[in-house]
């Protein structure tokens, strides 16, 4: 985790928005055709937030 105390809260509050959102219908979409397509979403996401990450803890250590 992030050193920012509040960055889990605000992770599980994201996380339970997206629980809440997610139509019944989903899950049989990720497993037919829909799989390809999230498992192609969620690695551009780890490694958006790797960037992400890096940047942040870069930017703080100037300051």
């Amino acid at each position: 985790m992030i050193d920012v105390h509040y960055s889990a809260l605000t992770y599980i509050a994201y996380l339970s928005l997206f629980m809440e959102v997610v139509p019944p219908n989903f899950y049989a979409f990720v497993a037919g055709k829909g799989s390809a397509y999230l498992t192609i979403e969620v690695c551009l996401l780890i490694l958006t937030t790797l960037f992400t990450e890096a940047v942040q803890n870069s930017v703080s250590a100037k300051f």
